[in-house]
């Protein structure tokens, strides 16, 4: 049994980043930048207006520092998306906002400090030379970066590839993931219950449901039953995949085939138990460049360890470079007392965002109560040689949402 620290480095360095792939910009939600990228064009393009207003000469408004009245012809106007004109001393172009500046104009005002009378606006209000102006290029100009590799897209990397016109872009390759479940008592969902004692398969909804929501579309391979021929089969299809995931079968039962299966295939076992709470029953291998996780039976304990070590290898290889996020500090609300301290546990709790982080843990943290997942919002880390934190003290926290993606 190895801590949890030489866990995730293990899998870690055994973790290759994947290559990459051309896809289109309607494709590239929260994918990830494969190289470099720099801007195309100068954003803006052209001198535009800030907002709705009068393009003007600044010359002419200098009499306003001395309270003089200044009174300019009105030449014509300039909606977004047209020509631009241009004007001389005296004049004056009403524009609307991302118009572009009419030649010759330096400066707009906007139009609440205008009052028109037929073919003459009069303003009141100075204001400096190159006011609401948004200047070409101000925001990036050609040749810039514009995305450096790493970069997870969003919607707003989204908006900024748009505006300079990319539709397609290379990006980090997805790995392919396939995953089965093995037991005799296991069911599907929707399969007939014939007797009592055989149980719902909620693990692999619930991990293939965590592998789409990084954007992994998984490939489920079924239900496999307590029988070392058939667990061989199906992992004999690892080369199909980048990634092979079971749940069930990895712990020490006459009935636990897997691991003889693994080692039968010539898979090289990197590790069979990590010291954590829950989760302690967990198998890591690697065939070539295939990387296998048995993940164990209980469905919080198949959970907790595909958040604390499945993720962090996925986003790996999916070339992130925020693989493994901070932990906060919250104060404990209520203490935590348990029987063993013998591992690092993870607990299910709420942290309170309002005011002061304030974390609670909940109860039922059995390995097998998947339904206090419906109130947690983190996890509380309880270390090794704890068995009792007090209400008050700060504990390590990682929340549910930072393993988003």
């Amino acid at each position: 049994m190895i801590d949890f620290e030489d866990a995730l480095r293990i899998v870690l360095s055994e973790a290759k980043v994947l290559g990459s792939e051309r896809i289109f910009i309607s494709e590239a939600l929260n994918r990830v930048v494969y190289k470099d990228i720099y801007a195309q064009l100068d954003i803006p393009s052209f001198d535009n207006a800030a907002m709705d207003g009068f393009a003007v000469i600044n010359e002419d408004l200098l009499p306003l520092k001395n309270a003089l009245p200044v009174k300019l012809k009105i030449v014509g106007q300039t909606p977004a998306g047209d020509i631009p004109t241009s004007i001389k001393r005296g004049e004056a172009v009403k524009i609307y906002t991302g118009a572009p500046i009419p030649e010759g104009a330096d400066t707009v005002i906007e139009l609440e400090l205008t009052k028109i009378n037929g073919d003459e606006v009069e303003f009141l209000a100075y204001r400096e030379k190159g006011a609401n102006i948004r200047k070409k290029g101000e925001d990036i100009k050609k040749g810039e970066l514009l995305l450096e590799s790493g970069k997870v897209l969003r919607g707003y990397e989204l908006g900024i590839l748009a505006s300079h016109n990319i539709v397609t872009l290379d990006v980090f390759r997805m790995p392919r993931v396939g995953i089965f479940v093995t037991g005799d008592e296991i069911l599907d969902v929707g399969q007939e219950k014939l007797k009592d004692s055989e149980i719902r398969s909620s693990n692999h909804i619930s991990i293939m449901g965590l592998l789409e929501s990084m954007g992994i579309k998984p490939t489920f391979l079924g239900i496999v039953k307590d029988d070392k021929e058939a667990i061989k089969e199906v992992l004999g299809r690892i080369d199909e995949f980048d990634i092979l995931i079971s749940t069930g079968g990895v712990s020490v039962s006459d009935k636990d085939f897997t691991k003889e299966a693994v080692k039968e295939l010539g898979f090289d076992v990197k590790f069979h138990k990590v010291a954590i709470k829950p989760g302690k029953p967990m198998l890591f291998a690697k065939k070539g460049d295939k990387l296998f996780f048995g993940l164990p039976g209980n469905p919080v304990s198949c959970v907790i360890n595909f958040d604390i070590l499945v993720r962090p290898v996925i986003k790996k290889m999916m070339g992130y470079k925020d693989i493994i996020k901070p932990f906060l500090r919250a104060k404990l609300i209520a203490p935590i007392k348990r029987k063993s301290s013998d591992r690092l546990e993870f607990l299910r709790g709420i942290l309170n965002l309002e005011q002061e982080l304030l974390v609670e843990a909940l109860p039922k943290q059995d390995s097998h109560m998947l339904t206090t997942f419906r109130s947690a919002n983190c996890y509380i880390l309880v270390p090794k040689g704890v068995n009792e934190i007090p209400a008050g003290e700060y504990v390590d926290v990682i929340m549910f949402s930072s393993y988003i993606r």
